[in-house]
């Protein structure tokens, strides 16, 4: 008796074709969303950092007049990081207006983290925002750096 073969023994490569692609959407769609968990995760630790940073700084400074003598030596000396999760540095400075009133700055910054930075209600900030207090200068004031040299300025007393 002869063998039969039926067609049905398999896949098609249509099949498979479609079985990859769906693949290749769920792995590009699941890319982009560790990317965005990512730069949520640094943009936390950079509000994190600002918020030790001012609250050391307060604290080594509470019983003098000014912080005319601040500089980013500070930061090594309270034993934090210096470089921030974008690959830019925490600066340290007292403000050229008024020496009680000191300045952390926020370096090479992309124009997308600059703007999300800028609007950001820093708390106790001096720096006027649309709300009233807690905002940030840019540098550039547009955030419209393209080489991801731009700079926030957050200013605290």
């Amino acid at each position: 008796m002869p063998k039969k073969f039926s067609r049905e023994s398999g896949r098609t490569m249509i099949e498979m074709l479609g079985v990859l692609a769906i693949i290749g959407i769920l792995t590009v769609g699941s890319i982009k969303l560790y990317s965005i968990a990512m730069r949520n995760m640094k943009r936390s630790q950079v509000i994190q950092d600002v918020q030790l940073l001012v609250q050391q700084i307060r604290s080594l400074y509470s019983n003098a007049q000014d912080y005319s003598d601040l500089d980013s030596s500070v930061i090594v000396a309270l034993q934090l990081e210096e470089k921030n999760p974008f690959g830019g540095k925490y600066e340290l400075s007292p403000s050229q207006e008024d020496a009680t009133i000191f300045e952390i700055h926020i370096t090479e910054l992309s124009t997308e983290n600059c703007l999300y930075f800028k609007i950001y209600n820093w708390e106790d900030s001096v720096i006027q925002n649309q709300k009233g207090r807690g905002g940030a200068i840019a540098n550039p004031p547009t955030c419209n750096s393209t080489r991801s040299d731009n700079k926030i300025v957050i200013q605290y007393q």
